[in-house]
Parts: structure tokens; C-alpha cells; sequence
């Protein structure tokens, strides 16, 4: 029959209109996602503001469609197709030779895409909003699962080919939409919904810009709420695989199942995502986890209806507004952290996390509560009506939207079981079972110095050292300004080491890690006395080497210009350091020379020793250690990697508390068994420090090794 051919055809083009519109919104969140991890790494590396962070203003592209020329162009087909183009080519940005050029070119495409998403809501007819709309969020569950299969990574911003491949959909999906949909667009109605202008508008741009802000904050990456509630060993909470499986599958359940509009307007279901995040906030573990799903669930629910008030707003003032709204939130997230070092407000913003979350909170209410409830004039109330309609064509969602959202899901959820499966943990085997290597290295959020991610260059540099106990520091990346990255979980399981991050994201730190070979048998996260500067992470673990209980503390310090927060930090690391009944080693980051107060109260009163107390020209980093034997200590330098170098050091652990600690220095390798030597792809004994780019070697007076 033609009646059913023509149906069979007129569902064949809306389910690739819908396809169309899910790459396209997969690039919109991929490029909105990489702008403030990109800006922010400027002021990171120079700890100072460097001017680049204006780009981030290009987010407020849509007040140009206040001029009627521009809005008539962009709210054409040819313009329409032009801004998604645009758009999608500045994905090749990460292919670009520099950091300021790929700043500029995602900078222009993030502008081309927020004028692109105001043109397919609000210059197209009512079958196309609503691709544009469930394309929009099941663009942002396809990086969700993407992100899986990439243990949290974006492969968009990781991989040249991925990169390559989305730009050649994305110019496909561009292609689709121009051909097969766009002819319709509808200036006639655009213009109308631009003259109908509901009092509630800026109630529109405060609730989407608070609700898009949330979205990123806490669930732009399946991790992020279980990191946000982790705690110490035994009991770390639940892991990121497998439960960040349950964020995934609860996240698309709201919106596929939760989404009455009673609800969007229900004080009580407001009063219950507020609930879940302050479980999320106050509490730790498995209960903490849970007002995270809650917390979720609400998120999610609110997302068609905040869209469809868009879509039914003035797109310029609109989406000006919520831009403007969410840079707020962005700004408050990084002061909340990055007090210290920002240029004015630091000490208000302090520790504010959990009144950023409520404010945000109370704007995302000011919307739900009030939105359409105002009384206009006929036309308008006609206009607005029509857009009530968008998203909900329920034939079409129950056969098509649906469907495609449960597949994003199983396909995330195949993820999480290959990780879980091919996740298998390192078990060493060693001539003498009794000797370790213990690392330290400030990572730098696998960042290398030219801003570049280093994360499969980190792992390969941590692989071949031959560490078996590894502290890591600057660790934390879980936030909108460092892409919400788990570098921890991917290290985690790249390298097959168990891992304990902390403390928790919510704690205000820059986070602090340890990877072990060895099982970790307990642990505890601590915040070292701060009252001045930024708070100082720490982690206390006891690891199990070959049946020996061996105690270990990772810490990064405060900076050198806060003296009595060192001062504390010190007095508070020595007690932990002299409780330690079992051999112990301390990793960390001292903001001190040798031999100075804050050094010589951790060696004294902690009771240990210094790795090698004749190397004069270390600054920050320090390995200490007690009731062990010394075998070895060398520097690796960061090669660019990172702004700090590495530092090794080789143990044995004593069979009796009578055996002596080996005091003989020797740069020697020759006088050492083979299976002591550091590894002889860094080079050989080396007197000054390197700084060649792309090459670790050994510097500053070292390989050394100790002989009885």
C-alpha cells in the first residue's frame, strides 16, 4: 500500500532527523564541556590571570540575535547550516599545533553553537523542536557512555581518529538536517515568540543556566558522584564501576519515566532533589551515594520542561541570561577551591561548596515554582501553547526516543562490564618479596606543561619506573574546570594497581592519591590545619607487601607564603608519622628546603629518616621513611610532562628490628645486585637536573644507593 509505504518512509526520516539531532547534540555538550577546563589551564600554569579567561564570554553569543540582520541570517537554513557547521568543525581544534589556537578555534564554536541551538529551538516547526530537543539530551547520555568506554575520558578531546570520525558525523548530521529538515524553518513563528514575551523569561534563564550548571557540576561524568562520597579503606564506598552504572541507568530512567509535568512544578519534588543533595553533601559512602541518585533523578526530570520554557523565551535574552547565569556557578565553583589564588573574594567564597549547591538550588526553584503561571494577552497565551506541545509527541517518544535512550544505556552498561572484566589487579613477583620501590610525583591533573593531556604518557612513565607504591598529588580533576576527569580510576585500571582516592571532591582539596600493587588494607583521608591558605589533602595507608604491613602517608603541604599552615600542617603529619608501629614511608609535598623548621619537626618528632639528607637542592617534594632499610633514591626529571619531577626510592623490609639501615652511599651500580638498579632507560648517574623537553632522564646527583 502507498498510505503504509509513505508512513514506513515518513518514520524511517524521523528516526535519522532524531539521529541527526543526538550527534549534533553530542558535539554541543563536548564543546561546551571542553571550554572551562581549557581557559582555566592558563591562570593553573601561571597562577596568575593571564587574560585568556575573557573567552569565556563568547558563551554569551546569543545576544548578538538582538540585532535583527544577524537573527534573520542565523534563523535562515543556509544559517542555520553554516552555525552547525562551524560548530562541528571546531572539534578539530584538539588536532591544532598550539594551545592558544585550540582555545581560540573551541572559543568561536562554542559561540556558533549557542546561536545554533537558539535557531533549531526556535525558528523551526514543532516536529523539528522536538528532534532538536531529545536530540540535545540524548546527545549529552551518548557522552555519558562514551565517557565509559573511556573510563572518563571524552574520546572526542583523547583521540585523533575518534576526533576525525565526529567530525565527519557531525558534518553528516549537518548535511541531514539541511536537506531533509531544515526548509522548513519557521521566521514567521520565531517572530512571534520573540514579540510574546512572558514575564517569567529571566525566571527561564536563571533555572536553565542553574539546571545546566548542575548537570555538569555532579553529573557530567558517571564517576562524579562517587567521588564526591568516598572515604577511607576497608569501606571506600561504592567504586566507580559498577555503581557508576546505577548514576547512568537512574539518570535515564528519570528521564524516560519521571517527567509528569505536576512534578515539574511540585514543591515537594523540589524539596526532594534538595534533600538528596544535601545527603550528597553531608554524608559519606553508600548514604551519600544514594542522595546523589536522588539528587539525579530530580535533575533529570526537570530537563524537557526547563527546555520546552526556553523554547517557548526570546532567544536572545533567554539563552544571554542563562549563560551569563551559569559563568556565575562556574566562577563560584572554582572560587569555592581556588580561593587562595584568585583575585579578589577568596575568603567569602571559602569552603562554600554547600552554599553554592543550595543557591543553585533555590534558582532552579524560582523556575519550577513560577514559570507559567503569569497571565498575558490572548496571542500571546496562542503562541505559548503551541510551544507547551514540543516534546510531546508521544507516539514518536515511546517508539523512538525511548528506544534510542535504553540502547545509549545497554551500550554504557556493556562498558562498565568489559572494565569490570578485564580490570586485573597487578600481583608482583620479586627475587626478594621483602623490597619495594615507593614514587612520588605531583601529576598536575595529567596535564603536561603545554596543556596537553599526558594521561597515557603518565601511565607509561609510572610503568616504567617499576614503582610498586605510588603517591600522587594534584590528583582531583572531578570538577567542570578540569573536564570532571577520574584520572585516578583511569590509572587505576590501566595499570592494574589498586587505588585509594582522596579525600572526596567535596572536601575543597586538590586531591591526593595512591596506587599500590600491593593490597591497601586500610586507610584514612585527612585535611591538615589550613587556617590561611588552601587545605592541605593527606592520605595514612597500610599496604600489604608480601605479608608485611607497611604504613604510608601521601600529602601536599601549603604553599610557601602560608608559614603557620605549614607549621600545623607539619606538627599534624609528625604525630601521625610517629603513632606508625609498622614500617613506615612518607611521600610528599613539603614547600620547604632541607633543613628547615617544618623538615626538621617531621624528622624529629615523626621519628624518621630522610631518604638522602645530602641532597641539598629538592624544594618540594621529600621521601622519608622508618624502620626500613634504604636501598636506592633517584630523580627523574618531568621531561614537560608535568611541572614537578620524579622521585624514587628503594626499600627492604628488615626480618628483625636488629638488623641496621645501610648508611654507605654509592653512586656505583656495580657494587649493587642487578635486581636493586633503577631502570636503565632514564640514563645513568647524572650531576645537574634536566630540562629537555619529552625526556626523562636522571638528574641531580642521581642514581645513589646505599650500602650497609
Amino acid at each position: 500500500d502507498v498510505p503504509e509505504i509513505e508512513e514506513i518512509v515518513e518514520g524511517i526520516a524521523e528516526w535519522c532527523g532524531l539521529v541527526s539531532e543526538m550527534i549534533l547534540g553530542f558535539v554541543w555538550w563536548s564543546l561546551f564541556n571542553a571550554l572551562t577546563p581549557l581557559i582555566w589551564f592558563f591562570p593553573l600554569n601561571e597562577l596568575d590571570i593571564t587574560g585568556y579567561e575573557l573567552l569565556i564570554g563568547l558563551l554569551l553569543s546569543p545576544l548578538l540575535l538582538c540585532v535583527p540582520a544577524l537573527r534573520r541570517a542565523s534563523f535562515s537554513p543556509g544559517g542555520l547550516a553554516l552555525l552547525r557547521c562551524l560548530s562541528v568543525l571546531s572539534l578539530a581544534s584538539y588536532q591544532s599545533p598550539s594551545l592558544v589556537l585550540r582555545l581560540t578555534f573551541l572559543s568561536l564554536g562554542n559561540a556558533a553553537s549557542n546561536l545554533a541551538l537558539c535557531s533549531s529551538w526556535h525558528a523551526t516547526p514543532p516536529k523539528q523542536k522536538f528532534q532538536s530537543l531529545w536530540g540535545f539530551l540524548l546527545g549529552n547520555f551518548l557522552l555519558l557512555s562514551a565517557r565509559v568506554w573511556w573510563t572518563s575520558l571524552n574520546p572526542v578531546w583523547a583521540s585523533n581518529t575518534v576526533n576525525s570520525i565526529v567530525i565527519v558525523l557531525g558534518l553528516l548530521a549537518v548535511a541531514e538536517r539541511f536537506y531533509f529538515s531544515e526548509k522548513g524553518i519557521n521566521q514567521k513563528m520565531s517572530k512571534q515568540l520573540e514579540d510574546a514575551v512572558a514575564p517569567s523569561w529571566p525566571l527561564v534563564s536563571i533555572g536553565f543556566g542553574s539546571l545546566l550548571f548542575l548537570t555538569q557540576w555532579i553529573f557530567s561524568e558517571a564517576s562524579l558522584v562517587s567521588r564526591w562520597v568516598v572515604t577511607g579503606y576497608p569501606n571506600p564506598g561504592p567504586a566507580p564501576n559498577p555503581w557508576g552504572a546505577a548514576v547512568i541507568v537512574l539518570l535515564a530512567f528519570s528521564l524516560a519515566f519521571i517527567s509528569p509535568k505536576k512534578l515539574f512544578r511540585s514543591s515537594v519534588w523540589w524539596l526532594v532533589g534538595l534533600g538528596g543533595g544535601l545527603l550528597l553533601y553531608y554524608t559519606d559512602s553508600f548514604v551519600g551515594f544514594a542522595g546523589g541518585l536522588i539528587l539525579g533523578l530530580y535533575v533529570f526530570s526537570l530537563w524537557p520542561y526547563i527546555i520546552q520554557a526556553v523554547i517557548g523565551s526570546p532567544s536572545a535574552r533567554t539563552m544571554t541570561l542563562a549563560m551569563f547565569i551559569y559563568i556565575v556557578w562556574v566562577l563560584a565553583a572554582v572560587w569555592v577551591v581556588a580561593y587562595n589564588f584568585v583575585p579578589f573574594g577568596g575568603e567569602l567564597a571559602r569552603e562554600k561548596t554547600g552554599a553554592v549547591a543550595v543557591l543553585v538550588m533555590l534558582a532552579i526553584a524560582s523556575l519550577a515554582f513560577f514559570i507559567g503561571r503569569e497571565r498575558g494577552s490572548s496571542d500571546k497565551r496562542n503562541v505559548l501553547k503551541r510551544t507547551e506541545s514540543i516534546g510531546a509527541d508521544r507516539r514518536f517518544f515511546a517508539y523512538g526516543t525511548r528506544p534510542v535512550l535504553i540502547l545509549i544505556v545497554l551500550l554504557a552498561l556493556s562498558g562498565f562490564a568489559v572494565r569490570y572484566e578485564r580490570l586485573e589487579y597487578q600481583k608482583p613477583l620479586k627475587e626478594e618479596p621483602r623490597e619495594f620501590t615507593a614514587m612520588i610525583w605531583t601529576i598536575h591533573f595529567c596535564y603536561d606543561n603545554k596543556g596537553w593531556p599526558s594521561f597515557e604518557r603518565a601511565a607509561q612513565l609510572i610503568n616504567n619506573t617499576g614503582a610498586d607504591v605510588v603517591g600522587l598529588l594534584e590528583t582531583d580533576a572531578s570538577r567542570p574546570f578540569l573536564h570532571s576527569h577520574d584520572l585516578t580510576m583511569w590509572l587505576e585500571e590501566r595499570l592494574g594497581m589498586y587505588a585509594d582516592f582522596g579525600p572526596a571532591t567535596k572536601k575543597h582539596t586538590w586531591g591526593a592519591a595512591l596506587l599500590s600493587k600491593y593490597p591497601i588494607i586500610k586507610s584514612e583521608h585527612h585535611l591538615l590545619p589550613s587556617p590561611e591558605g588552601e587545605l592541605a589533602p593527606a592520605i595514612s595507608a597500610t599496604v600489604n607487601i608480601s605479608g608485611h604491613l607497611t604504613d604510608f602517608v601521601i600529602v601536599h603541604m601549603g604553599n610557601d607564603g602560608d608559614d603557620l599552615d605549614r607549621k600545623l600542617q607539619a606538627e599534624a603529619l609528625a604525630n601521625i608519622l610517629a603513632n606508625f608501629e609498622n614500617p613506615a614511608v612518607f611521600l610528599g609535598y613539603v614547600t620547604s628546603q632541607p633543613f628547615s623548621r617544618d623538615y626538621k619537626h617531621l624528622v624529629k618528632t615523626g621519628n624518621v629518616k630522610d631518604i638522602d639528607s645530602t641532597d641539598l637542592k629538592r624544594w618540594c617534594q621529600y621521601i622519608f621513611y622508618k624502620k626500613l632499610i634504604r636501598l636506592g633514591y633517584a630523580r627523574i626529571s618531568h621531561g614537560g610532562l608535568s611541572d614537578t619531577e620524579t622521585q624514587l626510592a628503594k626499600f627492604r623490609i628488615p626480618e628483625s628490628p636488629e638488623e641496621k639501615d645501610h648508611e654507605r652511599l654509592t653512586t656505583d651500580p656495580a657494587k649493587i645486585p642487578q635486581r636493586i638498579h633503577f631502570p636503565a632507560m632514564f640514563g645513568s648517574y647524572y650531576e645537574y637536573s634536566h630540562a629537555s623537553w619529552g625526556r626523562h632522564q636522571y638528574q641531580d646527583k642521581t642514581p645513589k644507593y646505599f650500602l650497609p
